[in-house]
């Protein structure tokens, strides 16, 4: 995977990190990576090159257990949709060639003579598929959805598919024009350069639920009373968020199945739409700067909105005493034994997440 070992570079260790590399000059390897795929008929293509430099540390050097310093120039992929829509892949999360060694450079050597090319594993085995992510619009996005490589048409639509997704190794230099495609990705919007975490407007949360059936009917542990209120009556069901938000929750239920969940105006709410359904639409997610915030003053707040059960009514069950929140809420049905989870997601589309120039960071030039 591109970014193995990578160490977190920022202009003012420069002089301290050139000290970091010994030997000889680093080994310099080009991958042109080409995604292919096919929405309502049309074929959309993009490229780009990603040119990583390793160095060999020196013997002080403090990472341990890393040999080489990887530093990457380059960008993910970006596709803009006829209707205004946008996939873009993180650059950090794409593969390299099976048996491919970016610190040998007799290997770097034939596998870039060869010009042969890759198919990319989109199977979830591994590390996994590469990161993508679906914006509803390329400019100026308020909702986005995770990627499904291996069932494109849950966020693109019915027949759309992946024509080519491959790997080649190259002597290309390194790409810098993603931001044709899907400018949102490549804007810095950081209030000074050493804000370390995404603001607001790059961090997006979603909320995803299942309902499953308990396997032991006796009482678990963690577990309390709750009141589901819905304008004229209240119902008495199970708090089991404390329960669930652990480990080993999958093990206390059978018959899981996803259900669709509805989010209110104001971000506020959720509901979880218990109605048999065939299909399920993939999670939607919000940018941070659009919820509700519960203490505005805490720069990495979780979303927890109020978890409502349709039909039933609501509750807060996801605010702890502490001031934190839980990113995972469960309430049981008494009368049925019923589960219904509600599960947090969360990622971010920071710059830096797309489109990257290690070697202009250590110089101390900004890309």
């Amino acid at each position: 995977m591109i970014g193995a070992g990578a160490l977190t570079i920022r202009t003012h260790f420069a002089n301290t990190l050139t000290g970091m590399f010994a030997g000889p000059e680093p080994v310099i390897s080009s991958i042109r990576y080409t995604l292919e795929i096919e929405v309502q008929g049309k074929r959309y293509t993009a490229t780009s090159v990603v040119q990583t430099y390793v160095y060999e540390k020196s013997e002080w050097a403090f990472e341990i257990g890393q040999k080489y310093v990887y530093r990457h120039r380059g960008e993910g992929l970006g596709i803009r949709l006829d209707d205004g829509r946008a996939i873009a892949v993180k650059l950090r999360s794409l593969k390299t060639p099976p048996d491919y060694k970016p610190y040998d450079k007799d290997v770097v050597l034939r596998f870039a003579s060869e010009q042969k090319s890759f198919p990319i594993d989109l199977r979830p085995v591994g590390s996994g598929p590469p990161q993508a992510v679906v914006f509803d619009d390329a400019v100026a996005p308020s909702q986005g959805w995770r990627f499904d490589w291996l069932h494109p048409e849950r966020t693109l639509g019915r027949g759309a598919r992946i024509a080519r997704f491959d790997m080649t190794p190259t002597r290309d230099p390194p790409t810098f024009d993603l931001g044709k495609a899907v400018p949102r990705v490549v804007v810095d919007r950081r209030k000074n350069r050493q804000q370390m975490i995404p603001g607001d407007e790059d961090v997006w949360f979603g909320f995803d639920a299942v309902r499953a059936r308990l396997k032991n009917p006796n009482p678990l542990d963690e577990t309390k009373e709750v009141v589901l209120s819905e304008e004229t009556h209240q119902t008495k069901w199970v708090d089991a968020t404390d329960r669930f938000s652990g480990g080993g929750m999958w093990s206390l239920v059978t018959e899981v199945e996803p259900i669709d969940v509805r989010y209110s105006s104001d971000f506020g709410t959720i509901t979880l739409l218990v109605d048999d359904k065939p299909t399920v639409a993939p999670t939607l997610f919000v940018q941070r700067e659009r919820v509700k915030r519960r203490n505005p003053a805490n720069p990495v707040e979780q979303w927890a909105p109020i978890v409502c059960i349709l039909h039933t009514g609501c509750a807060d069950i996801l605010p702890r005493p502490s001031g934190l929140s839980k990113t995972t809420g469960a309430l049981i049905d008494p009368a049925t034994e019923d589960v219904y989870i509600a599960r947090g997601d969360a990622f971010t589309t920071a710059n830096t997440e797309f489109q990257k120039d290690e070697i202009a960071e250590m110089n101390g030039r900004p890309h």
